[in-house]
């Protein structure tokens, strides 16, 4: 029988665990058809090492098994167990340090995850195990996305206080961790170099440093130069690093992924690569010191919420290439001051909604507006008459307090 058919025989075993006895470490276990399973623990130690098999079996770790075992500090589970049941560690609230083996699977469960409340975790250790992906929902202390009960779906991990993280280098697959927050992480680490990953100095690439995969949010300095030869940035790579203030981005970069920059509070002044052809959604979300862009001549779209809540934005040059402005694309930018609309742009619905800042705003002739591009913004003739949206194209106005007035 396979690793993989081994869990899978796991999962589907009717739960009737039959007690068998106590390991001399204090470990209860117990049987259920054929298959192993811890069912809780009677010892002691703050260090919980789980053993390699029990009576020569492999296992899986059962049910709320240790859960509120508020005495462990540390936790380690060999490569050899199969599974981890519905909040087996629920509640530990005193865990702090986790090695875990990559391809373990776990019980998905929204209402008790495996990790659920277990807030103070502060260092994560990934082993090898038997498998190259990154196969987790543990739910440290929230899980996100839904399991849809396929064999090693990628899970996520949640950590208020998670500080490191330590990765082999031979995954394949990393999964959706990445793009969420982690408020408190300092450095991502690569125990070795041999296979897809590395690391630099904290910061988390491919092997060639090609692909720039998570920045850690709580990383110390103000200032970071990504590689020359990088060409891409993951979705949410620098998601969170209010700690940063300049990013340097070399002209290499031929694309960002989603989410890339938001909620980098203080970056202020950002210059985009020549090659970049569209700013995706969500990609300065909430850069709330952010106050220059420099966008590259070639730029075809401006994804939805792009900009959305970048409150300090005063310049943001639209090149003449840009054909698509997208939903809420420079919502809530309250300080913008010059707006030129290219020529056969299409804007979508809120993308200047609530702009109130704007002094001037050109809109050639050939325009295409939704008709809640700049929603919270009224506009009025030169004598004062409030203008509907079809009357806006081929005009220029000058305004303040959320009022626009026609110059010609």
């Amino acid at each position: 029988m396979t690793i993989e058919e081994e869990r899978n025989d796991a999962s589907k075993s009717k739960m009737e665990i039959k007690h068998i006895g106590v390991t001399d470490d204090g470990f209860e276990y117990g049987v259920s058809g054929s298959h192993y399973f811890i069912t809780g623990y009677v010892g002691k130690k703050k260090k919980i090492v789980l053993p390699d098999t029990i009576e020569g079996h492999r296992y899986s770790i059962g049910r709320k098994a240790f859960m509120l075992y508020d005495r462990m500090t540390t936790l380690v589970i060999p490569d050899s167990v199969l599974s981890i049941g519905e909040g087996a560690f629920s509640s530990c609230r005193n865990l702090k340090e986790l090695t875990l083996p990559v391809s373990i699977d776990a019980v998905a469960s929204n209402k008790l995850p495996a990790f659920g409340n277990c807030k103070r975790i502060t260092k994560i250790t990934f082993t090898r195990g038997d498998g190259h992906y990154f196969g987790y929902r543990i739910g440290l202390t929230e899980v996100f996305s839904e399991y849809n009960g396929e064999a090693n779906t990628p899970w996520v991990i949640s950590g208020e206080a998670l500080k490191e993280i330590y990765l082999p280098s031979d995954i394949d697959y990393l999964g959706e961790w990445l793009h969420r927050s982690l408020p408190s992480l300092e450095k991502i680490m690569v125990r070795d170099s041999r296979g897809h990953l590395t690391s630099c100095d904290g910061v988390l690439f491919d092997d060639g440093q090609r692909v720039l995969v998570r920045y850690p949010e709580r990383k110390t300095g103000t200032f970071f130069e990504i590689p020359d030869d990088c060409e891409y940035m993951c979705d949410g790579a620098f998601r969170g690093c209010s700690e940063l203030d300049e990013i340097s981005i070399p002209e290499s970069i031929t694309d960002l992924g989603w989410g890339v920059f938001r909620e980098c509070s203080n970056l202020k002044t950002v210059r985009l690569p020549q090659k970049i052809e569209r700013i995706p959604s969500f990609a300065f979300y909430s850069c709330t010191g952010l106050e220059y862009v420099k966008m590259p001549d070639d730029l075809h779209i401006i994804s939805d919420e792009a900009f959305n809540g970048c409150s300090s934005l005063v310049s943001a040059e639209i090149p003449q290439s840009v054909s698509d402005i997208g939903y809420k694309a420079f919502a809530g930018c309250e300080s913008l001051v010059n707006v030129i609309l290219p020529d056969n742009v299409s804007v979508g619905k809120y993308a200047f909604s609530e702009c109130t800042g704007i002094r001037i705003l050109e809109i050639p002739q050939n325009v295409s507006l939704d008709s809640q591009a700049f929603e919270g913004i009224s506009f009025c003739d030169a004598d004062g008459i409030a203008l509907s949206e079809n009357e806006l194209n081929g005009h220029t106005f000058v305004g303040q307090d959320g009022n626009m007035r026609m110059i010609r």
